[in-house]
């Protein structure tokens, strides 16, 4: 393959941070950098993401003409016309980014869910190239999982199969952003774990993260981790929790739909030790022997990146018009 042949957009918006990459023909990210978009609205999204898609193709050289396609990975449902009908934790309802950057752009632009993009990324450039059965979870302000079926990704009647994070771990958990209470995003996602550190810290709990970070509201993933690991036990019995109701999601997926290999990934990878140790003692005890036996439980290889990649893979493959693998996250675009 001519690497250069053509280059491929890359982007991924989460809650706090839009990410966008340069993507050759082989797959490759070529440059990638992550402006802050916290508290911004989608109207302030969409013009962050336009001016700095075409910052990056400025910055990286590249002929315009070069660029043929455009992946935007979401954490929500997005209908066949490319709209976003809902991402409760951007708190985004029917927003139209295809439209408007096609138009400012004038390049071809995808839009879907970003764990099934994950799933994508997973299939063609990380642990899932030979399965064909496999479930890549992604958690991160979110909980989704992107699913393949007999070596198709599969996306359910409407489209939004894979929303693993609202399925019920805990009947008396906390109010879920989408109206349920104690859905497995309330009680794993990353949000959810520094807002139980707060909790603690309001009700009294003693931590060693109290003690260096006074304001509370300041306090990330990282802080916490980074404390886990100095011996503090707050901090390691609420990501040993978090783990405990992934390996509980994990367990349904291996008993419904019996895959070879299931990838962990997004801000799992951070914590990824305790993750894979706590997630492999509940399937232990929570999923059947005979789907158990046959499934190994991974850590993604591709980083914080898979979202991001897979949305620049199924911008290339709708170039080539490659449809054998990819033929159901297609067809919803004609």
């Amino acid at each position: 393959i001519n690497s250069d042949h053509a280059y491929f957009i890359g982007a991924e918006i989460d809650v706090n941070n839009l990410k966008i990459a340069v993507v050759d023909f082989d797959m490759n990210i070529k440059y990638k950098y992550s402006i802050n978009i916290k508290n911004c609205m989608s109207n302030e999204v969409i013009i962050l993401l336009i001016d700095n898609i075409l910052k990056i193709i400025e910055q990286s050289e590249i002929p315009k003409e070069k660029i043929k396609g455009i992946g935007i990975a979401v954490p929500g449902l997005v209908n066949k016309d490319g709209i976003i009908e809902l991402a409760p934790n951007l708190r985004w309802v029917k927003v139209d980014i295809k439209s408007k950057i096609e138009q400012k752009i004038g390049i071809q632009v995808i839009i879907e869910n970003e764990s099934k993009l994950s799933a994508v990324a997973e299939k063609y450039r990380g642990l899932a190239k030979n399965v064909n059965n496999f479930v890549a979870i992604n958690i991160k302000s979110g909980i989704g999982a992107g699913i393949y079926i007999n070596n198709q990704l599969y996306l359910g009647q409407s489209g939004s199969a894979g929303e693993l994070g609202h399925i019920t771990v805990k009947e008396d958990g906390p109010l879920c952003g989408c109206g349920n209470y104690g859905c497995l995003e309330t009680m794993a996602s990353t949000p959810s774990i520094i807002k139980r550190v707060i909790t603690c810290k309001k009700q009294g709990e003693s931590s060693m993260l109290f003690e260096n970070k006074k304001n509370i509201e300041e306090i990330t993933l990282g802080d916490i981790i980074t404390f886990c690991q100095k011996g503090d036990k707050l901090c390691n019995k609420i990501l040993e929790s978090a783990a405990k109701y992934v390996g509980i999601g994990v367990s349904s997926i291996i008993n419904l739909l019996n895959p070879k290999l299931i990838i962990l990934g997004g801000d799992l990878i951070l914590y990824k030790d305790i993750v894979i140790r706590r997630v492999a003692e509940i399937v232990k005890t929570k999923s059947l022997s005979s789907n158990r036996d046959v499934c190994a439980i991974k850590m993604t290889e591709l980083g914080e990146n898979n979202a991001l990649l897979g949305a620049a893979i199924v911008s290339i493959n709708k170039y080539l018009n490659l449809r054998e693998s990819l033929d159901n996250i297609f067809s919803i675009y004609d």
